[in-house]
């Protein structure tokens, strides 16, 4: 190995480590061309070099060599494995009511998706971007997003993703006030759901249309769907979801005068 090409992975690799994580993918992507045995060679020697000298970053540079390494090499294989990273990053944010930190690993994500032609985790991206833009208020974005996730979903097939995408355009209607709109998109849910035996799916969905007909004041409709709701989420062991249907049957009766049942 000559010189110049060892200093330029000595660089690659102080790039690496001196980065964001955000950006380790997009700085690969900037050097395919030293993305090969040599650099995890070099990566490993540099690694044992920061452990002599105590640095703490030597375990990472250790483990990113072997993902390298494991990934033949491949920058796509590599960018997928950090696009799923990003995208699993981004659920804890959001779990953790950290939308705007969400939405930016969602939006990274979805940049890598793109660059290597991985559609179906394109629609998840954006379909997670829309529930995220929903939940900050900014619906027609939120709307955007879903109705790319919902071409995408009919583009490849992906029935599951095309359910998901027709409830959050659902939901994001009735955030609007455009109730039968909303309802319409929650029965193409239902009805994917059923179809493939989603019965997780088939209770949000149900959940969602008792919303819905709540919103129109078609209280005992409402009801309805709350009670085939409830006993799907018992059945798939929901806990998050029985709770839900048991407050909106409490608020539904609450809304026909009968207090103590919905105590």
């Amino acid at each position: 190995m000559d010189e110049q090409r060892l200093n330029a992975y000595i660089q690659l690799i102080q790039e690496l480590l001196d980065c964001p994580n955000e950006e380790k993918a997009a700085i690969l992507s900037a050097n395919p061309e030293l993305i090969d045995a040599d650099l995890v060679q070099v990566m490993q020697a540099e690694a044992e070099k920061m452990a002599e000298g105590g640095q703490g970053n030597a375990n990472w540079l250790r483990s990113f060599a072997q993902k390298i390494e494991s990934a033949n090499y491949s920058l796509p294989t590599l960018q997928k494995a950090e696009a799923n990273r990003l995208f699993e990053q981004g659920i804890q944010q959001y779990q953790h009511s950290q939308f705007r930190q969400a939405l930016q690993s969602w939006q990274q994500c979805l940049d890598l998706y793109r660059e290597i032609g991985d559609r179906r985790g394109e629609g998840r991206a954006l379909g997670n971007l829309g529930v995220a833009y929903s939940d900050l208020g900014q619906v027609q974005r939120a709307i955007d997003y879903n109705q790319q996730h919902l071409a995408i979903a009919r583009e490849i097939g992906d029935r599951p993703g095309e359910g998901r995408a027709l409830g959050n355009l659902g939901n994001a209607y009735l955030i609007l006030g455009q109730v039968q709109r909303a309802i319409d998109y929650h029965q193409q849910d239902l009805a994917i759901a059923r179809e493939i035996g989603d019965r997780p799916g088939e209770g949000t969905a149900l959940g969602n249309l008792g919303n819905a007909y709540l919103n129109l004041g078609q209280v005992q409709r409402a009801i309805e769907f709350y009670e085939q709701c409830l006993p799907i989420a018992r059945e798939v062991g929901d806990l998050p979801g029985e709770g839900r249907a048991l407050g909106n049957l409490g608020n539904a009766y609450l809304n026909l005068g009968q207090v103590q049942r919905a105590i």
